[in-house]
């Protein structure tokens, strides 16, 4: 599934989920978006893969493996880039739905260095873009 499916998914008046941490390119499948360590917005929020608490891996040599936090080939697995096999299935921790407020400033590079602390500590999440 992607990334933008799963959030409709839980989204819903009937789950009222959220995931904890989006990436900017919700196109991308789950499994990509896990393999990855893909990274939403945010200094104190972990990287999406963080939210991974069961996995199921398709590998070339073991077959077909579950996996979850009391094996160490989970943590592997998680971020592995596609290098142990192919993650057909996972499990996410989700969080309470929540609704986010997006304000957006134009500034030099220049300005954002001096702003850049200031404004992680005043907003849970951050995004900026560089456009030359």
């Amino acid at each position: 599934a992607k990334v933008q499916d799963v959030i409709a998914a839980i989204s819903n008046d009937a789950h009222q989920m959220a995931l904890a941490n989006i990436p900017s390119i919700v196109t991308q499948q789950i499994g990509g978006l896990v393999s990855v360590s893909a990274h939403g917005t945010g200094i104190e929020i972990p990287p999406c893969d963080m939210q991974v608490v069961k996995l199921t891996l398709v590998t070339p040599s073991q077959g077909t493996l579950a996996l979850t936090p009391d094996d160490e080939r989970f943590y592997f697995a998680r971020v592995g880039l596609g290098a142990l096999g192919v993650i057909t299935q996972v499990t996410l921790q989700c969080v309470k739905r929540h609704k986010l407020c997006e304000f957006m400033w134009v500034m030099s590079v220049d300005e954002l260095i001096r702003k850049r602390t200031q404004l992680l500590t005043a907003y849970k999440h951050m995004q900026w873009l560089w456009i030359p």
